[in-house]
């Protein structure tokens, strides 16, 4: 069993973590987001350093794979997956040398739910949603569930998210996800009260997920 540690903040506090004040206008050419963007890749290579530093590993060097996906390019076991909000960013990491995705999505967003349902959900996850007595929360677990599985493969939308089935019933929070293109992928959901957002992290084995 994989641990896997999963970290979230608001951005506005990363921002304000390296000395820009999130507060200004975005034509002050604080907040653009090209600069957040630089902001937060360089908090996560910041946290995974300080990781590494404190097990006595070598300083984590950082590319991208050929679909994009940014990987640790000199120490085999340590992956790694990022995902934010308008508001929060999450980072999830693991040294068991198992391939990791993460997706948050804010509970407030607005979403045409069945719209989206029916065009990439599969028909077991309509189902489940449509006979979930909390819609807005079901439909954000099979969503970010579907999400944090493809990122954690490395294919991203290349493989069309209605041929994804997460298996969902009443233990929806936690599960396996099958494709015969990607195989088997394990995920658990999570709701972070404090900022209202549903965060699922998935990966290529079982795991214990270290708040």
């Amino acid at each position: 069993m994989s641990n896997i540690h999963l970290h979230h903040r608001s951005i506005a506090s990363i921002i304000q973590l390296y000395g820009v004040n999130s507060h200004h206008q975005p034509d002050d050419g604080f907040t653009t987001p090209a600069q957040q963007r630089l902001i937060l890749r360089q908090y996560r290579q910041d946290t995974l350093v300080k990781f590494c530093e404190n097990l006595g590993l070598n300083r984590p060097t950082f590319g991208k794979t050929g679909t994009g996906k940014p990987i640790c390019t000199n120490i085999d076991t340590l992956h790694f997956s990022q995902s934010h909000t308008k508001e929060h960013y999450a980072l999830v990491w693991t040294n068991d040398n198992s391939r990791i995705g993460v997706d948050l999505e804010s509970l407030d967003r607005k979403v045409n739910f069945s719209g989206m349902a029916q065009r990439y959900f599969s028909q077991n996850e309509q189902r489940y949603w449509q006979n979930s007595p909390n819609k807005v929360h079901a439909w954000f677990e099979i969503w970010t569930a579907k999400e944090a599985v493809l990122k954690a493969h490395g294919l991203g939308i290349r493989l069309r998210l209605a041929e994804l089935d997460t298996k969902a019933d009443k233990l929806m929070q936690q599960g396996m996800a099958y494709h015969p293109k990607i195989g088997r992928w394990f995920y658990q959901a999570h709701i972070l009260k404090e900022c209202r957002s549903m965060v699922a992290i998935a990966s290529g084995d079982l795991a214990h997920i270290i708040l």
